[in-house]
């Protein structure tokens, strides 16, 4: 609105005033009239410039001075109202604006009072009080309180000029409605600089100048709106989650009762003093109806503050009160609420069935209140009872019979029962839930126009449906299913069994993808059977998914259930059929191992797993993975290695390893980096372990194999010691195990030549482990070793000059044992060539006597098997008396015991054999020499002394005889 100019007398007036000091005058002039002619425009810089002119106003000014000042604010005010009339809609108010309009008011103080000083003190404050409320709307609070707090000190100056003068009832109301404004305004912007102590003060201002306001139709807006004020500050607090806010709303809502309260009672008495007018008692009737609602409201924002407090008995207060006024949905749905806060369930169920049989209650609040029995249903008191379980459904068939074209409510309600974290009373939730999902009115009311879409909470992405939105069906369909897949990660398979089976009730036909999410469905059923170990009630759900798609899963399912059922054939068949299926995955296979591994159908679990290696090399896709086709084998080798019968096939298998190492190479077959070494450390550990089991079983063929393949994994494996150990070792079992298989044909020597070769390698590898090696001790014994299969692989070539060299080269290796010796020549006895066991044992002999503390049992041995070896291919030659004589001397000096009793009491008993046996051929000289070599020994044998006087006497008989032939002879 315009402001109107100043009085025609105060016109002339000015005209006869004479200021010297008008420069800042005629400035401002020409300002405001540059400002006019630029609007609607506003220039920024006219607006600066109006600014910095205010300070240079001397502090005492003269009326007419005054006058031109005001006359300028006027222009400056209806210019902005102009240009606010000539906004567009939907175009605000800059801030340029209420720059300019605060530069009226500052032109205003600046030049005082002028004329009447109440209409002067009046219209500065209202200048400010409209300029604060445009800062107010801008946001710029800080502006918009100091506009508010000038307009404040200038109303309240025209109080006191208003209080020495007399005015008209309207004008006395029109300035109290002004101050309410004033202080109502200047609350809401000290609201936005959280200054709530100052806005109790304002807005208790402003109640207590209703208090002393007659009552009229404009008083009864004014209690309307502090009402108002006081219930935004409730709401807004109330809607805060801290416990100091929801109290301080509680306040603000106590006060927005208590304002309203005030208002009915005033339009209450006014009504009662003009009883006799009726159009005057209309009037107050339509006034006190607004006032009325508005105390429901509050009441019903006080009943849900105080319920945020748990103030369950104050709720029910302001029931109580509520229930006098019209119906509202929130009455009972507070009642209730509190009902439940207080433990009394009867009552809250009593206000559940109330609510939702209310015609005014929306669906929206039918399944809010279902959701609270929901929630309170989970209370031990509640469980003990377990009436809320049946509440719940009761109140939802109500509902569902008020909104049976609802389907949000359906969905809310499932979503409520169903999402809840597993717990002790997960199960009478899913009961509920089922009773409620396979209730055939709402599956019936749910597959009615299933095409329309309605907004859903519960939409599961792993349906793929649209975004955001789906058909009622897919939704509750979603949520059985997600309950169902939550029990099944509990292993509570019963229940996940009812979700799942219920689910299937909410898949529509008319759906695209309707068979392969059935088939899905009864794939998982056949899942949670076979948990329960319910196979048939699995085969029956597999053969009918499989029926509707054929699929790599449903396959591999069929195969599982063959195998528990025991099954081998019809497992087998399954792992044929899994090749044909369409969406075949190698990594199924994988599985199908691991299942017949489970089942220790160790067969099937090799077909499945050679199968997959034979896919993997058919496609080519085996050079393309890294470390696939190694893992596959290894996995085959480990399962045949289970099973003792299988050792061909694991042969078999890690002799393809070996190939395809050397095809494509240890970065390609293995892997790179550390794979590599884990996979060349397993093949090579396995291939060694079967080496010693066949060799523990004397298959000596096999075992050779198997330590073959294990020196070849080796030599992958980085050039330490340790590995070049392992290597040399297992070449070296692999030379044994040909030497043990003894065969005595073609195929013998080219094994024992290709032995000799690996010999030479083991040769090499020795040498250069000892060049790296500190240890001497470790590398003598395996030289032994290496000699020692030496001399067995050359006695089977019969090559006796190489067995003679190797008994001449192990006589001067460090640590070599005695008895290594006397092996050597037991296992040389059988050939018609003694030579090398002969030098066998004697080089045992001689290292035998030469240590320190020898072995007498192995020398009595040694000298045994040489004697036997000389009686059998040279009896009584020469050497057998030598040998008996070096047993003799070797007997001197020996205290009794020391030579084995039984070794001396054989070497008498065989001299003295032979002594006999030389006198039946008349040999007496012979004779003689044994039977004194017997005596002579007979000393060493305690035990036999009881034989001398038979033997002198047998000896004497002999030299008689002797010297009678000797006589016969000279005759």
């Amino acid at each position: 609105m315009r402001i109107s100019e100043v009085s025609s007398e105060q016109s002339a007036a000015s005209d006869l005033s004479n200021d010297p000091s008008n420069l800042s005058i005629r400035i401002l002039e020409n300002l405001v009239v540059e400002l006019e002619q630029m609007a609607p425009m506003i220039s920024s810089d006219i607006v600066q410039k109006l600014r910095n002119l205010i300070p240079t106003f001397p502090t005492r000014l003269s009326e007419d001075t005054k006058f031109r000042i005001w006359k300028h604010s006027y222009r400056i005010w209806n210019t902005c109202v102009e240009i606010n009339n000539s906004l567009q809609p939907g175009n605000e108010i800059d801030e340029e604006h209420a720059k300019l309009r605060q530069v009226a008011c500052d032109l205003l103080v600046v030049a005082g009072s002028i004329g009447v000083v109440h209409s002067s003190l009046s219209k500065t404050a209202i200048f400010y009080f409209k300029t604060g409320t445009i800062w107010h709307k801008l946001g710029n609070h800080a502006m918009a309180a100091a506009c508010f707090e000038k307009a404040t000190e200038f109303s309240n100056k025209a109080k006191d000029h208003h209080n020495q003068a007399s005015f008209s009832p309207a004008e006395a109301d029109e300035e109290d409605k002004f101050l309410f404004d004033l202080q109502v305004a200047r609350a809401r912007t000290a609201w936005e600089l959280q200054q709530k102590a100052l806005v109790r003060s304002l807005l208790g201002r402003a109640r207590g100048m209703l208090k002393l306001t007659s009552a009229s139709v404009s008083s009864t807006k004014m209690y309307e709106e502090l009402v108002e004020e006081f219930l935004h500050y409730g709401k807004f607090l109330l809607a805060r989650q801290d416990k100091p806010s929801q109290a301080e709303a509680i306040q603000f809502l106590e006060l927005a009762f208590e304002v309203c309260s005030d208002g009915i009672s005033a339009v209450a008495v006014a009504n009662r003093d003009n009883k006799d007018d009726e159009d005057t008692r209309g009037k107050w009737g339509r006034e006190i109806s607004p006032l009325n609602n508005t105390k429901f409201k509050i009441l019903r924002f006080l009943a849900a503050g105080h319920l945020q407090n748990d103030n369950f008995e104050s709720v029910l207060k302001c029931v109580d009160i509520l229930k006098t006024g019209p119906d509202h949905a929130s009455t009972p749905f507070l009642a209730m609420k509190a009902y439940v806060g207080l433990k009394r369930f009867e009552e809250a169920e009593k206000e559940a069935y109330i609510l939702v049989a209310q015609r005014s209650t929306p669906v929206d609040v039918c399944a809010a209140a279902i959701d609270v029995l929901v929630e309170c249903s989970s209370s031990p008191l509640a469980q003990k009872t377990g009436s809320l379980q049946d509440a719940v459904k009761k109140v939802f068939s109500i509902a569902y019979a008020r909104f049976p074209t609802s389907k949000e409510l359906t969905i809310r309600v499932l979503e409520k029962l169903l999402t809840q974290p597993l717990d002790h009373n997960s199960k009478p939730r899913v009961e509920t839930a089922l009773a409620i999902a396979l209730d055939e009115k709402v599956i019936q009311g749910t597959s009615e126009n299933s095409k329309s879409r309605i907004s859903a909470t519960a939409i599961v992405a792993e349906l793929e449906t649209e975004e955001n939105f789906g058909t009622a069906q897919q939704c509750i369909h979603a949520l059985l299913w997600n309950s169902g897949q939550e029990f099944f990660m509990a292993k509570d398979y019963q229940a996940s069994i009812r979700l799942f089976e219920a689910s299937l009730m909410y898949l529509s036909q008319h759906e695209a993808n309707y068979t392969e999410r059935r088939a899905k469905n009864l794939r998982v059923l056949c899942i949670c059977h076979l948990a329960l170990n319910q196979y048939e009630r699995a085969s029956e759900y597999i053969i009918e998914a499989n029926k509707l798609e054929a699929s790599i899963a449903g396959i591999f399912l069929k195969f599982k259930v063959s195998l528990q059922m025991n099954d081998g054939e019809g497992a087998a068949k399954q792992i044929e059929e899994m090749f044909q299926a369409p969406d075949f995955e190698p990594d199924y296979l994988t599985l199908a191992s691991h299942e017949a591994i489970s089942c220790k159908a160790i067969s099937l679990a090799i077909v499945a797993l050679s199968g997959l290696l034979e896919h993997l090399r058919s496609s080519g896709k085996s050079s393309n993975v890294e470390n696939r086709e190694a893992v596959l084998i290894r996995n085959i080798i480990a399962l045949s290695s289970q099973d003792s019968t299988q050792r061909s096939t694991t042969l078999k298998y890690f002799k393809l390893a070996r190939s395809r190492l050397n095809e494509l190479g240890p970065a390609v077959f293995f892997g790179s980096g550390n794979m590599e070494e884990k996979e060349a450390q397993w093949y090579a550990g396995s291939a060694w372990n079967q080496g010693l089991d066949t060799a523990k079983s004397q298959e000596w063929d096999i075992s050779r194999e198997f330590f073959l393949c294990a020196a070849d994994f080796y030599e992958v494996l980085t050039d330490n010691a340790q590995y070049m150990g392992m290597r040399r070792a297992s070449m070296m079992l692999a030379v044994g195990a040909t030497v043990a298989g003894n065969r005595k044909n073609a195929e013998s020597n080219a094994a024992l030549k290709e032995a000799l070769i690996y010999l030479d390698k083991c040769q090499k590898i020795h040498k250069a482990i000892k060049s790296k090696s500190e240890s001497d001790e470790t590398n003598d014994i395996t030289e032994i070793h290496l000699n020692l299969l030496s001399f067995e692989a050359k006695r089977r070539m019969q090559d006796k000059k190489a067995q003679l060299e190797i008994i001449c080269h192990c006589s001067t290796l460090p640590g070599f044992q005695p008895k290594l010796f006397y092996s050597m020549g037991i296992s040389d006895g059988g050939n018609k060539d003694v030579e090398v066991s002969m030098a066998a044992f004697e080089a045992c002999l001689n290292s035998t006597l030469a240590s320190p503390k020898p072995d007498y049992a192995l020398v009595a041995a040694t000298i045994r098997k040489m004697i036997t070896i000389t009686d059998t291919f040279q009896r009584d030659s020469s050497k057998a008396m030598n040998l008996y004589k070096q047993a003799h001397q070797i007997l001197l000096g020996l205290d009794i015991g020391v030579y084995p009793k039984e070794e001396v009491q054989w070497l008498i008993s065989t001299a003295w054999n032979r002594a006999s046996l030389h006198v039946k051929f008349n040999r007496f000289t012979l004779a003689e020499t044994w039977m004194n070599l017997a005596l002579d020994m007979l000393k060493h044998a305690p035990t036999m002394d009881n034989f001398r006087t038979v033997m002198l006497d047998n000896l004497t008989s002999v030299l008689k005889r002797k010297a009678e032939e000797s006589s016969f002879m000279t005759e």
